[in-house]
């Protein structure tokens, strides 16, 4: 008997989608993807055109500018949209919110789909060149990796959050692509954000400016404190795997 799903995948404003490209970036390692989405969001300027909702939400209210937001969003325009929250992703909706993305992409023919993150590197303080490793879902996703600064992570285990979103892209056949940058594990890190982002601009033909990311810094730091340190406890919930769990090779 099929199962109800745990999410509800809100539409509030219809558009007429072309070539659309979709970045998904929820909170995890270094807070990378959170970052990037919502600097995409503000300096293009994407209006909020859905939701999702869930009865497995924890109770919390966010809310920014006087106005109510809904923990999980979805911004964007004819071309772009982008998927972040405002709270880490429960566990128990993760398969759930998965399928529900998929299958809202599948139906609005989306093409590219870019999963933004972190990848923890315990050298990253000393670090002068942040590398970005990308992992894609398809054959026409590995096609067009030849554009952007880009490592091919080709051996090695990925787990959490986007190691699900990259099983379920793979699994359904969808067009997806990692970019994962070097990152603190458990600090805001907006300058591997900023690296991705450029590699955005490289792979999309974009322009968008990564200076204010860069001088907002510090700023950025403080005030996603409070989100890091649930993200940190989210992630060390999902980052415990039976030791048989993992493939031999890399224990």
């Amino acid at each position: 008997m099929e199962t109800k799903s745990s999410v509800r995948l809100v539409e509030t404003k219809c558009l007429n989608f072309k070539n659309l490209v979709v970045i998904i970036g929820f909170p995890d390692v270094g807070l990378v993807g959170t970052i990037v989405a919502h600097y995409i969001i503000d300096e293009l300027k994407l209006d909020e055109i859905g939701h999702i909702e869930s009865q497995l939400f924890p109770p919390i209210l966010v809310v920014h500018n006087e106005k109510i937001q809904n923990i999980i969003q979805i911004n964007g325009n004819e071309h772009v949209i982008v998927f972040t929250s405002e709270i880490p992703i429960p566990l128990e909706i993760l398969n759930d919110l998965a399928n529900a993305i998929i299958t809202w992409l599948t139906a609005k023919k989306a093409g590219m789909t870019y999963i933004i993150g972190g990848m923890p590197n315990q050298n990253r303080l000393e670090m002068k060149n942040i590398a970005t490793y990308a992992i894609p879902t398809t054959s026409r996703a590995s096609a067009i990796l030849n554009k952007g600064n880009l490592q091919l992570f080709d051996e090695g285990v990925i787990m959490g959050m986007n190691a699900l979103f990259l099983r379920k892209f793979f699994e359904e056949k969808s067009d997806g692509i990692a970019l994962l940058a070097d990152s603190f594990l458990a600090f805001p890190d907006p300058e591997s954000s900023a690296v991705v982002i450029e590699n955005l601009n490289k792979m999309l033909g974009w322009n968008i400016d990564i200076k204010k990311l860069i001088e907002k810094g510090e700023e950025i730091r403080l005030n996603a404190r409070d989100l890091m340190k649930r993200t940190k406890e989210n992630l060390n919930k999902m980052r415990e795997p039976k030791e048989e769990e993992i493939p031999m090779m890399y224990r």
